[in-house]
């Protein structure tokens, strides 16, 4: 007895709308993945260049005593100090525009989170290095001596102590400053120097670069992405790039949270 298969198969039409269901999901999950990719690498690097910072920092003071001691503290001197020990590719011109280093005269380079041009992180005040990864160092004291580390930048005086006395800033483009714009949150961080250590700008109890006005708000007021050093190192996410700039609110993920050091510290 003969026996006869029919092989079943796809039609042209069913084929064309699987590929269709496939383009879909993909155009949903590919840029939510891409996102959390760069967010982890953005995390990892910040972190690097801080440990690299805070071992320097470390360096410095073994060698030279305790910033306390210092009888003169300006940003040549200090840059001097935390680079001596550092793996650089350059130091860097300060009375010139540099390859890779942060600029003098190119102030449209430097931007907020919210896309607004800012003249922060230029100018030939700063010590300026790259780092052997190409992340670009700007050193700034605002003091002349370590004595006069008093410029405070907290109402905590339990929890945050040094930030009471703090003597300058440290700024870091992760990307090297050269590769396109540098915008504040995304690849562009601050630490402060005080006079017992370094600390990421935006901290829980920083008064001077809070949460709200100065990492997700776009308010005149604000400097949006200048204030969230501290909330990558320590939270581990990029999330505040994803939520409502008036009020904080995911627009991802968990949509009923709100970002905040007394909220949530993150959209998932």
């Amino acid at each position: 007895m003969k026996m006869n298969f029919k092989k079943s198969a796809f039609t042209l039409a069913e084929t064309l709308i699987v590929i269709g269901i496939i383009g879909v999901i993909a155009s949903l999950t590919i840029p939510a993945l891409s996102n959390e990719t760069n967010s982890k690498e953005v995390v990892t690097k910040l972190k690097k260049t801080q440990a690299i910072l805070e071992d320097a920092f470390g360096r410095a003071e073994a060698q030279y005593g305790s910033l306390d001691d210092w009888t003169t503290l300006n940003t040549n001197t200090f840059t001097q100090r935390m680079t001596g020990t550092m793996k650089l590719t350059k130091v860097c011109s300060t009375s010139a525009d540099d390859t890779g280093c942060f600029g003098t005269q190119n102030t449209a380079n430097f931007m907020k989170l919210d896309g607004s041009v800012t003249t922060a992180a230029k100018g030939s005040t700063l010590g300026k290095v790259v780092l052997a990864d190409d992340s670009a160092v700007g050193f700034y004291l605002e003091q002349t001596s370590s004595k006069d580390c008093n410029k405070d930048v907290t109402s905590n005086n339990a929890s945050l102590p040094d930030l009471h006395k703090v003597c300058g800033v440290i700024t870091v483009d992760i990307n090297g400053a050269s590769k396109g714009k540098s915008i504040w949150g995304r690849d562009l961080f601050a630490f402060y120097i005080t006079r017992h250590g370094l600390y990421p700008v935006g901290m829980d109890g920083d008064t001077n670069a809070k949460f709200k006005e100065n990492c997700i708000t776009t308010v005149a007021a604000g400097n949006a992405g200048t204030g969230c050093t501290a909330w990558v190192v320590t939270n581990g996410n990029m999330d505040y790039t994803d939520v409502n700039s008036s009020d904080g609110k995911c627009l991802k993920g968990n949509t009923s949270a709100t970002l905040g050091w007394q909220n949530q510290t993150s959209c998932r």
